[in-house]
């Protein structure tokens, strides 16, 4: 007897230790398939409430599994308290919040630092750098994120980080060819080059090109490899990490959410 008790509390105590995470709940991710004008009253409160809970929970779990150490503006951290004020508010009002809030999506984590700006505050420890933007149901792009948010100079910032990457990574990639070019047009110059000839300063004339083609060539090759590689790496990240624009849209939605229940 003493023994199955015991066991019950083994298994009793793992299972309070599990947290269930709200954003796998089955259906609340059939729900949230539907259009909003398609939701019953009874889904669309569930939609709402589990929407919410999965909100608080990202962070959560994105702060026990990574340790974050942040020092991003504490109003950026508090976390969003909009349940009262969302449920006071009519079916019309609740429906402009859901399309028009801002979600951010974590898709993978790094370690590392860097400096998200000076308004931004830096950041350091082990944190994320790919994430996705959505106002309501559509994607937006990180430098879109930052004009919604009132961040223009980050906005500039962010779309000249992607807008170098792009050209490091295709730009490597045209000298990579031109590289490649050039080498074959030394190979083929070598082969060329009558070494019977009587003639030696033809020989070491032609074979001079011949090694200039191939050194430029392989430089280029090399080094627009490298150059393309680091600049999709690049393409792969954001500028900001994760930790940073959670806040941000958290701040965003609260101020959405006071705007519309003060109408």
């Amino acid at each position: 007897m003493i023994n199955r008790i015991i066991i019950l509390l083994i298994f009793s105590g793992f299972s309070f230790g599990q947290a269930t995470n709200p954003c796998e709940d089955e259906r609340y991710l059939d729900i949230k398939k539907k259009p909003l004008d398609d939701m019953t009253d009874r889904e669309y409160t569930y939609f709402m409430q589990k929407d919410k809970e999965c909100a608080e929970y990202k962070p959560s779990q994105l702060n026990k599994s990574e340790g974050i150490k942040s020092t991003i503006v504490k109003k950026h951290e508090e976390p969003l308290q909009q349940g009262n004020i969302l449920f006071g508010l009519n079916e019309e009002q609740r429906k402009f919040y859901m399309k028009n809030k801002l979600n951010i999506e974590l898709k993978a984590k790094t370690t590392g630092g860097a400096y998200g700006g000076s308004s931004i505050v830096s950041y350091s420890g082990e944190t994320s750098t790919k994430w996705e933007a959505y106002k309501g149901f559509d994607r937006i792009s990180e430098e879109q994120f930052f004009q919604l948010t009132g961040y223009n100079n980050e906005a500039k910032r962010a779309q000249a980080y992607h807008s170098n990457s792009n050209k490091m990574g295709w730009g490597g990639c045209l000298a990579g060819i031109v590289g490649l070019s050039l080498f074959s047009s030394g190979e083929a110059l070598f082969e060329e080059i009558d070494f019977g000839s009587d003639d030696q300063n033809y020989i070491d004339r032609e074979a001079d090109k011949s090694d200039s083609l191939h050194g430029n060539g392989a430089f280029l090759i090399l080094s627009g490899t490298l150059a393309s590689v680091y600049g999709f790496m690049r393409l792969g990240q954001n500028w900001t990490a994760y930790s940073t624009v959670h806040g941000i849209a958290n701040e965003y939605n609260n101020k959405l959410l006071q705007k519309i229940s003060n109408k």
